[in-house]
């Protein structure tokens, strides 16, 4: 006990100290945060127009894009039960132990837990019933970016929803079909 006290009473002053001298060991003023980088005003950044949205989307029907094998751990994270973004929709029909050998001997097994809703979504036809701009969460209706909620309506998923970012106009994971 008279260990700690005396160590206490060693180290904390030190501490102090060491801190009320620090100063930052950047000397540019012309520092500034995040929205005023350049990244927005690249070639490839093209910011998408609701109305365009409406246009190309509203009460047709569409389907989930391709992805190739290596891509699709990546994708497919922005599908969601609920309006509010909270649930997202997961492939739980293939979790579980798996072998990890391809030549079919067992091998090594391993509790699978897959990343993505690949499986799941590829394929299925879906009816946007509405587009609308995400105003409900406080950290995405403050970019600089547009996020959109699509309403997604199937007959075997019932109402879904997509969130879309439209800093890139290629990053729309629905397609017409």
């Amino acid at each position: 006990m008279r260990f700690l006290a005396l160590f206490y009473l060693v180290c904390f002053p030190l501490i102090l100290n060491a801190q009320y001298g620090y100063e930052p060991n950047h000397k540019n003023v012309k520092l500034s945060g995040w929205d005023k980088s350049k990244e927005f005003k690249k070639e490839d950044v093209k910011a998408v127009n609701v109305e365009f949205l409406i246009d190309k989307y509203q009460n047709k029907t569409v389907t989930p894009v391709y992805v190739s094998k290596e891509f699709r751990e990546f994708s497919y994270k922005n599908f969601y039960r609920d309006q509010n973004l909270k649930r997202i929709i997961k492939d739980k029909s293939y979790k579980g132990l798996r072998s990890h050998a391809s030549n079919g001997s067992g091998g090594t097994m391993v509790l699978y837990k897959p990343q993505n809703n690949y499986r799941l979504l590829f394929g299925k036809r879906f009816v946007v019933k509405g587009i609308k701009l995400i105003i409900n969460k406080r950290h995405l209706a403050n970019t600089d970016d547009t996020n959109y909620v699509f309403t997604l309506v199937s007959d075997e998923f019932g109402e879904i929803y997509y969130e879309y970012n439209s800093k890139f106009e290629s990053d729309v994971e629905i397609e017409l079909f």
